[in-house]
């Protein structure tokens, strides 16, 4: 009894490894939506108000990018400057631990970016921003629907090859 119990168990967990790795594939594109979005907000507060950077960031109203916007605007308060910002504040954020190095490394240089041109050149860099995020949301669809078969697949067989063994 209760070694089917540890079985069924063991089992289950398997499985939701799999659905573990498939929902952190989720978030990621969720994570780079969000930066997206606010992106887009950028560009438009840009083009119609003056604000500063602080303002900027604070204007964020998704959850799976608060701690990033939260933390970037802690820091511009603090007197720091935005690359010091940007760069403590992705190190810190549990959302870009999902990102690729190479994903945090063109983020961080263009949000640093942010404010030091004029404004057609600021326009100018969001929209690259915004393509380039474009890019990185297709390759993570992409990735999540070849690779999250994948984990579901392998969890529940090492589960089924767990379980068999034990038996």
């Amino acid at each position: 009894m209760i070694k089917n119990i540890g079985l069924i168990l063991i089992f289950i967990t398997s499985v939701m490894t799999g659905f573990s790795l498939t929902g952190r594939m989720s978030d990621k594109i969720k994570i780079l939506t969000a930066l997206k979005s606010l992106m887009h907000e950028f560009k438009r507060e840009i083009t119609y108000q003056a604000l500063t950077l602080s303002e900027l960031f604070s204007l964020n109203n998704d959850k799976y990018i608060a701690s990033l916007a939260d933390s970037i605007v802690k820091y511009l308060e603090e007197g720091m400057t935005l690359e010091e910002s940007v760069k403590l504040s992705f190190e810190e954020a549990d959302c870009t631990k999902l990102l690729s190095s190479d994903e945090k490394e063109n983020l961080i240089s263009i949000f640093s970016a942010l404010g030091k041109s004029d404004f057609d050149s600021q326009v100018l860099l969001i929209e690259n921003t915004i393509e380039k995020l474009n890019i990185y949301i297709e390759n993570a669809v992409d990735s999540k629907n070849k690779k999250s078969k994948v984990y579901l697949t392998a969890s529940i067989y090492v589960g089924l090859a767990v379980v068999i063994i034990l038996l």
